[in-house]
C-alpha cells in the first residue's frame, strides 16, 4: 500500500494513481530488453511526485533509476543516453527517466533516430503532457508507434477511460503495423482517444 507520507498530489490521486505506478513498476520489472514507454501526466507537481516516488519504488526493485532533464542546452537524448551508459558500469538494470522533450525539433530528431531504440537494451520512460502527445503522433509517427505502452497519470479517472484504452490496445496489435492503411487510421483514432479523454 501506499504510505500516508505522500504529497498532497499523491494523496488526492492515490486509487488510480496506485494503480498506474504498479503497472508501469511491472513492466520496468519484466522487460528484459529496451521499451519505449510514454508517461502522460498534464500536472508538473504530479508527475514530479509521481517520479520522485517511482524512483524509490525502483531502487527498491533494484533497478537503476536514472533521470534525464532535456532542455537547450543539453537537447540531444541519444547522445545524452550513449554518454551515460559508456561512463557507467551498470552491474544492475537501469531504468532511463527523460523529461523535458517539449519542443518539435527534438521530437522530429527522436522520430529520425527511433531505430535507436531497437537496439538500446534499457527501457526509457518519456514524460510528458497531452499537448506533447499530440504533437509526438502528428510530428513523430515513427517514434510514437515504436512505443511499448502509454499510461496516463491524470487529476481525475476518465469516465472513457476504458473504451479508450481498449481501442488503444486494439489498434496496437502487431497485425495492423504491416498496412499503411491502418497505419493512418491508427493514427487518427489514436488523437480522437487522447481528445475524448482530455475532454471528460
Amino acid at each position: 500500500m501506499m504510505n500516508m507520507d505522500l504529497s498532497p498530489s499523491l494523496k488526492t490521486n492515490s486509487p488510480s494513481l496506485k494503480t498506474n505506478i504498479d503497472e508501469l513498476l511491472l513492466i520496468l520489472n519484466i522487460v528484459n530488453r529496451g521499451a519505449v514507454i510514454i508517461a502522460v501526466c498534464n500536472n508538473t507537481q504530479l508527475q514530479s511526485d509521481i517520479i520522485t516516488l517511482l524512483q524509490n519504488k525502483c531502487e527498491n526493485h533494484n533497478l537503476k533509476f536514472v533521470s534525464i532533464k532535456m532542455d537547450r542546452e543539453n537537447n540531444n537524448l541519444i547522445k545524452c543516453l550513449e554518454t551515460d551508459l559508456m561512463r557507467n558500469n551498470f552491474g544492475s538494470k537501469v531504468v532511463y527517466s527523460v523529461t523535458g522533450v517539449e519542443s518539435i525539433e527534438s521530437l522530429l530528431h527522436l522520430n529520425l533516430k527511433r531505430d535507436f531504440f531497437y537496439g538500446f537494451k534499457y527501457p526509457v520512460i518519456f514524460w510528458v503532457n497531452s499537448d506533447v502527445v499530440r504533437q509526438m503522433m502528428l510530428k513523430a509517427p515513427d517514434l510514437w508507434h515504436i512505443r511499448t505502452k502509454m499510461i496516463e497519470f491524470g487529476t481525475n479517472d476518465s469516465k472513457n477511460a476504458g473504451v479508450i484504452f481498449s481501442i488503444q490496445d486494439w489498434i496496437s496489435e502487431d497485425r495492423l503495423h504491416d498496412n499503411m492503411r491502418f497505419k493512418n487510421l491508427k493514427s487518427k483514432i489514436e488523437f480522437i482517444c487522447l481528445r475524448l479523454s482530455e475532454e471528460s
